[in-house]
């Protein structure tokens, strides 16, 4: 065709769009409850702040404003509901109310209804301006009170759970400090923020901190103490225990560093008397200072090792000069020379029985060698009297040879041809 066909969308004509907004704000308002607002010009100059007061008062006289207010005023211009009244104005009744009407004789009993101001319709309850302006103000007044009743029931229910929580607060922190246990007392101290100036003012709260800070402190004096018995450093130690004693502490690291101590002391003193024993090189010191040493359990330290080995050294030379002095008695020239040597060894060469035995042994070396001399020439003769079988001068040099102590093949051989040559003179006589 040569025409298009009309678009179904057809635009709208500005008129009917007119019509349709103009349904739409009749159905809006139709749906309300329309109040109309009544302006009035406060000047005819139509500027900001003026006001003038004889135009403003015209317009209300001739608007009929001012008749509108004395009629309602002659009226009951305030209306409830028997629902609105019972709810609004029951805080106000004293007795049981049960409707609207037994709300407004409790009310007019209290004189706080008065008759003529009031009346009660079908479904509302009407009221003259002073008389609900009256119930409005009584209404407030007992608001207010209920609201004081309200907030001391709230504020003594909130108080005594605070002050619940400060007891629990205070008997956790007494608890703590009478235990002394460092985990418990900053775990209750933690919890003193609720407390009204974090509790600083309390004296409960202010020994817990000391408590705490005693705790703390004598924990470091204990380590202190167990670090000086570890190290067994007798400065440290003492140092340890002055610390304890100014804080006042007592138990078994204090008892322990306490016996330490008084071992230590023991130890040096027996040290000293070892070294002291030394010194003086005397076997009663020496000995007395090593019964000491085993007493401590100290012999295997170096200096009762030193003691032993001194004692050793005096009781050996002791022996040895007791030995030497016999020898010189008997006249034992080996004993002698024996013992002289020990005490050489010894070092100990300046002794006077030492000196004694020195000469005795010179003096029986003399002697000595005029015997041997002498032994020699019984030997010779003994030999030419076996060579010779000469009973008599075997006879002869038989005492000689006891005497010197002469032994051998020769005094065997001598002994057996004298006792021949004897049995022949007995026989042959």
């Amino acid at each position: 065709s040569l025409f298009k066909a009309e678009s179904k969308d057809k635009k709208k004509t500005l008129s009917t769009q007119f019509k349709e907004q103009l349904d739409v704000l009749m159905t809006t308002l139709r749906a309300t409850e329309p109040h109309y607002v009544r302006t009035i010009k406060p000047n005819a100059e139509k500027i900001g702040d003026l006001f003038t007061a004889e135009m403003v008062l015209d317009q209300m006289r001739y608007s009929g404003l001012m008749e509108v207010c004395r009629i309602r005023k002659l009226g009951y211009p305030v209306r409830k509901t028997f629902k609105e009244f019972v709810f609004r104005y029951r805080p106000l009744a004293k007795g049981v109310i049960k409707d609207h009407g037994s709300l407004a004789a409790d009310l007019e009993g209290q004189k706080l209804l008065k008759s003529g101001e009031y009346q009660i319709g079908k479904s509302l309850v009407f009221m003259r301006n002073d008389q609900a302006n009256i119930l409005e103000s009584k209404r407030e007044d007992s608001l207010a009170r209920v609201a004081l009743t309200m907030q001391k029931a709230a504020r003594g229910f909130i108080a005594r759970r605070r002050f619940k929580k400060y007891t629990m607060v205070l008997k956790e922190l007494e608890a703590a400090t009478k235990a002394k246990d460092e985990g418990k007392l900053e775990k209750a101290l933690q919890n003193v923020g609720i407390l009204p100036y974090l509790g600083n003012h309390i004296p409960v709260v202010q020994k817990a901190k000391e408590t705490l800070a005693h705790v703390i402190e004598a924990k470091k004096v204990m380590k202190m103490v167990d670090d000086a018995i570890a190290q067994r450093d007798l400065a440290a130690i003492e140092r340890a225990l002055s610390a304890a004693k100014e804080m006042k502490l007592n138990g078994g690291s204090i008892k322990q560093a306490e016996a330490l101590k008084a071992t230590i002391e023991k130890e040096r003193s027996t040290k000293e008397l070892l070294e002291k024993a030394i010194a003086t090189n005397t076997v009663d010191a020496l000995k007395k200072a090593l019964a000491e040493a085993k007493k401590m359990k100290m012999t295997d330290h170096p200096k009762a090792k030193d003691a032993e080995s001194a004692l050793q050294h005096l009781e050996k030379e002791e022996a040895t000069l007791k030995a030497l002095e016999a020898a010189i008695k008997k006249g034992d020239n080996t004993a002698i020379v024996t013992n002289l040597t020990i005490m050489a060894e010894l070092g100990n060469t300046e002794h006077p029985l030492v000196k004694q035995g020195q000469e005795k042994a010179k003096q029986i070396a003399k002697a000595s060698k005029a015997a041997e001399k002498k032994m020699k020439e019984v030997e010779r003769q003994l030999k030419n009297a076996v060579a010779n079988k000469d009973l008599g001068a075997l006879k002869e040099l038989n005492p000689k040879v006891i005497q010197y102590g002469l032994k051998g093949a020769v005094v065997t051989e001598a002994n057996s041809l004298m006792k021949q040559l004897q049995a022949k003179e007995d026989k042959f006589g």
